[in-house]
C-alpha cells in the first residue's frame, strides 16, 4: 500500500510544481473529494464496483467536480485511481502527496513528515488531565467524547451524574472553578495583588455604544466569524462559500430608517480606521445601536477587503485580548458617497 501511494503521489507531486499549480487548492480539492467518499458508502461501491461502466464512473466523477469547482488535474488523478481499481489507496495519497510537496518545498521538520493520525495522537497526548483517558481510537469509536473535568475535581462527585449519561451535566455544582478558594469569587484576593479593583464590575471598553465617545461613531459592531468557514480555512471551497451569506451588515430596522437605508442597499461602513462596502440585511436579528457582519477572506472579498478594516489592534487592560469585539462604526448609504 505504501509503495503504490508512494508513486501515484510523486506523480502528481510532479504535476503541481511542473504546471505552477496552486498547491493548496490541489490539496483542498484531493481532500474534499475524500470526504465526500468518507461521507457516502455509496459513492464509494460505485466507483470501486467492476461491474460499473467506467464511463459512467468518470461521469460521474466530473459532475462532482464541475460543482465543487475542483482543479482539473485533481480530476485527472481520481480518474486514474478509479480507472485502475484504486481508490481506496485515496487517503494515503492525499497523505504522500502533502509530504512529497513539503520535502521539494525544503520543509524537512519531522512534524512536516507526520501523519493525519499523527498528528491527531500527539494532540491528545498532553498532560491536562482533562484530557485524560482520551484518544484517537476512542474518539473514531465514540464520535465525541465529554473532557474529563472529574479528573481535577477536589470536592465530592456531582451526585447528578450518578445515575448515567442521561444526567444532567453540572460540573460546576459542587465548586471546582479555578480559583484559589475552588469557588466563584465575587471579591479577587488575585485582582487585588494585581492592583485592580478586587470587587467585579463593569467598565465599557474605549469602543462601545455603552461608552462616552460615541457621537462620531455611534453603532457597535460585531465583528463575527463566518458560520461555515475559519478566516481563510475553507473559505476557498465553492461548496462552502455557497453555505454562506458573506459581505452583509446586519442592521436594525430602526436604525436603517434614521440613514435612509433599505434592505439589500450598498452600503459604507466605516471610522477612522477604515472603509468596507457591505450589502445591507435590514431586520431584526440585532439590537438598536448595533450592527454585525461576517469575517470573510478578504482575498476573495470586493476590493480584497474585509471587516477587518475597521477593527483595532489595541489590546485590552486585563490579559492582553485582542478587542476586536470593541468596535464603533457610522453607516451611510452607499449612494451619498460622493
Amino acid at each position: 500500500m505504501a509503495s503504490v501511494a508512494s508513486t501515484y503521489a510523486r506523480a502528481f507531486a510532479d504535476v503541481v510544481l511542473s504546471a505552477r499549480l496552486d498547491a493548496n487548492r490541489a490539496l483542498g480539492g484531493l481532500h474534499r473529494l475524500l470526504d465526500l467518499l468518507g461521507e457516502s458508502e455509496a459513492l464509494r461501491r460505485v466507483w470501486e464496483n467492476p461491474a460499473v461502466p467506467a464511463d459512467q464512473k468518470r461521469k460521474l466523477l466530473d459532475a462532482i467536480v464541475q460543482r465543487e469547482g475542483i482543479e482539473h488535474h485533481v480530476r485527472n488523478l481520481v480518474a486514474v485511481l478509479i480507472d485502475h481499481r484504486r481508490v481506496q489507496f485515496l487517503g494515503r495519497i492525499v497523505e504522500q502527496v502533502k509530504k512529497e510537496l513539503d520535502a521539494r518545498m525544503g520543509f524537512t521538520e519531522e512534524c512536516f513528515s507526520e501523519s493525519t493520525d499523527e498528528m491527531i495522537d500527539g494532540a491528545l497526548s498532553s498532560s491536562n488531565p482533562w484530557l485524560q483517558g482520551i484518544t484517537r481510537e476512542r474518539l473514531q469509536r465514540e464520535g465525541h467524547i465529554r473532557l474529563n473535568f472529574a479528573a481535577t475535581r477536589e470536592s465530592a462527585p456531582n451526585p447528578s451524574q450518578a445515575n448515567g449519561a442521561s444526567s444532567p451535566f453540572l460540573p460546576f455544582a459542587q465548586g471546582n472553578f479555578r480559583t484559589p478558594s475552588g469557588k466563584a469569587e465575587l471579591y479577587s484576593e488575585a485582582m487585588k495583588a494585581l492592583g485592580l479593583d478586587p470587587v467585579a464590575d463593569f467598565i465599557p471598553p474605549a469602543e462601545s455604544r455603552n461608552g462616552t465617545d460615541t457621537a462620531k461613531y455611534p453603532l457597535e459592531l460585531l465583528a463575527r466569524k463566518a458560520d461555515n468557514f475559519l478566516n481563510s480555512t475553507f473559505s476557498n471551497q465553492p461548496s462552502v462559500r455557497q453555505m454562506e451569506d458573506t459581505d452583509l451588515l446586519e442592521i436594525n430596522s430602526a436604525d436603517a430608517r434614521a440613514r435612509g437605508i433599505v434592505d439589500g442597499s450598498t452600503v459604507k461602513v466605516y471610522n477612522h480606521r477604515g472603509e468596507i462596502f457591505l450589502k445591507a440585511r435590514v431586520d431584526g436579528a440585532v439590537q438598536p445601536g448595533v450592527v454585525s457582519a461576517r469575517l470573510n477572506w478578504a482575498k476573495l472579498s470586493p476590493g480584497f477587503r474585509n471587516i477587518n478594516v475597521l477593527t483595532s489592534e489595541k489590546l485590552s487592560d486585563l490579559g492582553n485580548s485582542a478587542t476586536f469585539y470593541s468596535v464603533l462604526v457610522e453607516v451611510e448609504p452607499a449612494s451619498s458617497v460622493s
